[in-house]
């Protein structure tokens, strides 16, 4: 998060989106020190962790009073308002034994000055489909004849500002 920052702040850059396969559930202690900054000690994913190591990860990786946290662009359970699109039964991969969603795309930008705005620059997702959908299109696993890799793909709308606007 602080090198996002740093180089943010180099580059003079309106924002930074960061996207891929993070191996980790949207309740993860990862995706809870990217979206707020902070794992909590008494996150379940922190349970088997000393305390001093929580404090390091939180106090060096995360340092929330400095590097804004990151918002998904696909936000699970409604816990981002405006981004309500995705239910939590929408997955991005589907194996024999598992299905969840693995896949992000986050976003945070410099240039808005308050938590509507920043919320309302996605302005579209592209839907993806429940573990019933699957099988009822017969797919039980992925790759599959019509989708070719082990996740699918994500794709959002974003509305850039423009700097011109923000004088």
């Amino acid at each position: 998060m602080r090198k996002l920052n740093e180089i943010a702040a180099r580059h003079e850059l309106d924002g930074v989106i960061v996207g891929g396969d993070l191996n980790s559930m949207p309740n993860s202690a990862a995706l809870e020190l990217l979206t707020t900054g902070r794992i909590r000690p008494e996150h379940p994913d922190a349970f088997n962790l000393p305390p001093e190591v929580v404090d390091y990860i939180n106090n060096t990786l995360g340092d929330c009073a400095k590097i804004p946290s990151l918002l998904s662009t696909y936000a699970f359970e409604g816990k981002q308002p405006g981004n309500e699109q995705l239910r939590a039964e929408e997955i991005s991969t589907l194996t024999k034994k598992f299905h969840g969603n693995l896949d992000y795309i986050l976003y945070r930008s410099f240039a808005t000055h308050s938590p509507e705005d920043e919320q309302n620059l996605v302005t579209g997702v592209f839907t993806l489909p429940t573990v019933k959908s699957c099988h009822k299109d017969r797919v039980v696993a992925l790759p599959a004849l019509g989708h070719p890799s082990d996740h699918l793909p994500l794709l959002v709308t974003l509305a850039v500002p423009d700097k011109s606007c923000n004088s």
